[in-house]
């Protein structure tokens, strides 16, 4: 909480502050902290994509003062002697999507090349996906059940943007070759969202991006 804190006072002087240590065996933690904005996480998901990171867990907050703390947990560097390097790379990509959206868009579009990550061979479960509007008094939340490949983490935040849903809070795991993400969301303005129709909709392009991301 400490260093969330000391991380939040730098954002009086800079736009963003990345920090990053090495967690249990080879994994890595990179904690961000900015302004919170629409589509926010889906950015901060390309970006670790971009450089070939498979995100193994995630938890996103939103702070009362606008701030976005997103503690991400990834697999492993694919490139150990560069750690450092790649590292600032991410810091440098995601300083220059946040100040221009065109920057980002071109960074993502160029990702035509296989990940650098060592191609897994996992069992394909079935995409679930669940929306509960009573598990909590203030979000919608939305449960996503997939299996696990580069990319998958982003095309799900995007999205979730582009249906114009809000994450507050999120909670995301990858146990074995699985994914579960449980989003606590909102519409743009704050509510829930109760609309039949739109978790009809919800359901069929989250589930539709699911098929398409080989």
């Amino acid at each position: 909480m400490l260093r969330h804190f000391h991380m939040e006072c730098q954002l009086k002087n800079r736009a963003l502050v990345v920090e990053s240590q090495p967690a249990s065996g080879d994994m890595w933690q990179i904690t961000f902290a900015t302004g919170d904005r629409p589509g926010l996480f889906a950015m901060i998901t390309g970006v670790l994509w971009v450089v070939g990171l498979n995100i193994l867990s995630a938890d996103i907050f939103t702070r009362p003062t606008g701030v976005a703390l997103d503690v991400l947990r990834v697999e492993r560097i694919p490139d150990p002697p560069r750690t450092q390097e790649l590292l600032e790379k991410i810091r440098t990509d995601l300083e220059k999507s946040l100040s221009d959206s065109d920057y980002f868009g071109e960074l993502v579009a160029l990702k035509g090349k296989p990940s650098l990550l060592q191609q897994k061979n996992v069992p394909v479960m079935e995409d679930r996906i669940v929306i509960d509007e009573e598990g909590s008094d203030f979000y919608t939340i939305i449960e996503i059940y997939t299996w696990d490949r580069p990319g998958v983490l982003h095309a799900i935040t995007r999205t979730r943007f582009e249906l114009e849903v809000s994450i507050q809070l999120a909670k995301i795991s990858t146990p074995g070759a699985q994914v579960a993400d449980v989003f606590y969301v909102t519409d743009m303005g704050g509510n829930k969202l109760e609309s039949r129709e739109f978790h009809e909709r919800i359901c069929a392009q989250l589930l539709a991006c699911l098929l398409q991301t080989p």
